[in-house]
């Protein structure tokens, strides 16, 4: 139990520095309406303190039926109630806690932040709670998912060494875990962010080679869960749960062939090739982060070629990612999606038609150029690859609808909770 109280008071500690910050960030972006926090602030207050004059009347006047009978309530009853008005006050709190500590913090952890000082403070926090709970929760998810929030902080504040000691101290609690627990998709996303994270460490610290070998691990992990489901054909259902783990499986090959090209353009270009080849089939899938991540991965191809002083082959990449674009967005009904896949068409065919010109075009952005969907090159157009192989896109037919993405669901279930509050 006196774990359990100091647990509780550090969730509060976090919890009211995280909402001050909050108060401050949207304090600075709106000075204008500074003073109406307060005024609703004073509003709030009078109302708990001063209830509704006519509630306290009308209780007092009704007489109760059976007096004797309502002082004879079942113990029992009255005792579960309470235990659940406080088992959902409980759930609230972790819930407010789940967001703020596990989503908002780490989204504005950067030394340039407006509340770095802040949330600092709260990486200091989360750090001693994790030092109080590491018996209590010795081999849990929960420990392991709160080790992975403190790197992922501590990295982006660019601490690489420590947070290189605290990805390894994420894995060697990802270990300590069940057999069970290690197997459940959620947590083994948690080892592809680990890897993720320490490749990114090592490449800050000027160690391509340290965080290629981090990326084959993730490659290696997530084509493992890949392989448990159906080949991906048209037509074919497949679960939802496949999308994080294609989606980080093309992140990773677009990374791995990113560390290469500091080193080797050339050697990057193969890279890129076969990266291409392997993330294809995976755009058959209706998820918008695999299909960004695919024609992220076609732009840096393009850009590598383009550096390497190889044209056609940009071109190449720039049509392939265009025609996909394309593909998208006549096939999708969502007119978010439509606008960034319009976007990408846009500069992708603007660049092209700067290497057909002899031109050196600039990496690809983000910004549109026009309204309209600009008109594809004919296919005889297409400058043909060393190999002789025609580039190969996605069809209509095996592009499906793609809709954003909802809000991601919380990573911790309810039956943890439970665990670690009877500790």
């Amino acid at each position: 139990m006196k774990l359990r109280c100091t647990e509780v008071l550090t969730k509060k500690t976090c919890l009211s520095i995280i909402c001050g910050l909050l108060a401050l960030t949207l304090s600075s972006c709106n000075e204008e309406t500074a003073s109406a926090p307060q005024e609703t602030t004073g509003a709030a207050t009078t109302t708990e303190t001063h209830p509704h004059p006519s509630a306290g009347p009308a209780v007092a006047e009704q007489p109760s039926p059976e007096p004797e009978k309502a002082e004879q309530a079942n113990p029992e009853a009255d005792a579960q109630e309470e235990s659940a008005e406080e088992e959902e006050a409980i759930d609230t709190r972790e819930q407010i806690y789940d967001i703020l500590v596990y989503q908002v913090a780490p989204a504005v952890a950067a030394p340039n932040s407006p509340v770095s000082s802040q949330i600092r403070e709260v990486l200091r926090l989360l750090n001693e709670q994790y030092e109080q709970e590491k018996e209590a929760l010795a081999g849990t998810p929960e420990r392991t998912r709160l080790a992975v929030v403190i790197a992922n902080m501590r990295c982006s504040f660019g601490a690489w060494d420590a947070a290189l000691a605290d990805y390894d101290r994420a894995l060697a609690d990802f270990n300590a875990m069940t057999e069970e627990d290690k197997a459940d998709n959620v947590h083994i996303s948690w080892l592809s962010i680990i890897y993720k994270g320490k490749a990114a460490c090592f490449l800050n610290k000027k160690e391509p080679q340290k965080a290629i070998e981090q990326l084959s691990l993730r490659r290696e992990l997530n084509e493992k869960v890949l392989s448990t489901y159906p080949e991906l054909k048209p037509g074919i259902n497949v679960s939802m749960e496949i999308v994080p783990f294609a989606t980080d499986l093309i992140a990773t090959l677009r990374d791995h062939a990113a560390c290469v090209a500091l080193t080797n353009r050339n050697e990057a270009q193969t890279f890129y090739e076969e990266a291409i080849t392997r993330a294809t089939p995976l755009t058959m899938l209706p998820s918008l982060p695999v299909h960004n991540q695919y024609i992220l991965l076609l732009a840096d191809a393009a850009n590598n070629a383009t550096q390497n002083n190889d044209s056609q082959k940009a071109m190449q990449h720039l049509y392939t990612l265009a025609k996909h674009c394309a593909d998208v967005h006549n096939k999708s009904r969502d007119e978010g999606v439509r606008k960034i896949m319009l976007t990408y068409a846009q500069t992708a065919m603007e660049a092209y038609k700067k290497l057909e010109e002899g031109q050196k075009p600039h990496e690809i952005t983000t910004e549109p150029l026009n309204p309209d969907l600009p008109p594809l090159p004919n296919d005889s157009a297409i400058p043909a690859a060393v190999d002789n192989a025609a580039p190969e896109t996605a069809t209509v037919s095996q592009t499906p609808e793609v809709k954003a993405e909802p809000a991601p669901k919380k990573s911790t279930s309810k039956k943890n909770k439970r665990k670690r509050r009877k500790k």
